[in-house]
């Protein structure tokens, strides 16, 4: 699947809000574990992402998500999932 441009662009910038960086220092291939220094910004990352894009996660599909191409893949598959309905 094929995610929106704008949809990477939001997720980042969101990403970047929440562990205080900047855009350009959050890459597609990089692990979530690169990014992210303890489970409290894991988790607040993910609330934060959630919210924002009015989705549920579901932690057992979240633990299958390394890197942040995976989880701007995994966001648009909610979000095209939730507008279907």
């Amino acid at each position: 699947m094929t995610t929106t441009p704008n949809m990477q662009t939001e997720v980042v910038k969101v990403m970047a809000d929440v562990l205080s960086k900047r855009p350009d220092q959050i890459q597609p291939t990089m692990s979530l574990k690169e990014l992210v220094e303890d489970s409290f910004d894991l988790v607040e990352m993910v609330m934060t992402l959630k919210d924002h894009f009015q989705v549920a996660v579901v932690a057992t599909e979240f633990d299958q998500i390394k890197t942040v191409a995976d989880l701007v893949t995994y966001l648009d598959k909610k979000v095209q999932a939730k507008a279907k309905k």
